[in-house]
């Protein structure tokens, strides 16, 4: 998850759901608050999505370490990965995304609202970074691609 400012919402919260093999963006998700609900709606609706996510990898966040979303992991047979304790480089894949939407989209818009949030990530991601943005370790193949030739 990460946090994006707005001139009237404030903070705004993405989360991101990112496979790790194919780089993909599976499902993402903007909020006014970085709660467990939060965390918790947009895990069930990822898990709708793709049933057969065996693994979901985060920081130790409270929002992911709660009774609630480990439940929710436990209900769809999902193994849950933690970071170690101040080692940031297991969560490297994630962060390089955030970097990435950051300086190649958000750091270029004066967002408004929550809604400019939403629309600026949707546009990023499905419009971008899953179907143009080439990546070194894909060999130069786009998350999109990368899965057609993988599967």
């Amino acid at each position: 998850m990460t946090y994006v400012w707005t001139l009237q919402d404030k903070w705004v919260y993405v989360i991101t759901f990112l496979d790790a093999f194919t780089r993909k963006v599976l499902h993402f998700g903007v909020g006014k608050q970085m709660n467990s609900a939060f965390v918790d709606g947009h895990t069930r609706q990822v898990l709708k999505k793709y049933p057969s996510i065996a693994l979901l990898h985060s920081d130790r966040g409270s929002q992911y370490t709660a009774h609630s979303y480990r439940d929710i992991l436990t209900e769809h047979h999902v193994t849950a990965s933690y970071s170690k304790a101040g080692y940031p480089y297991d969560n490297a894949k994630i962060e390089s995304y955030h970097a990435s939407i950051k300086r190649e989209k958000l750091y270029r818009l004066d967002l408004n609202d929550i809604n400019d949030v939403y629309q600026a990530v949707f546009s990023y991601n499905y419009g971008f970074y899953n179907t143009k943005r080439i990546h070194q370790s894909l060999g130069y193949l786009t998350p999109n691609a990368f899965e057609k030739i993988a599967n």
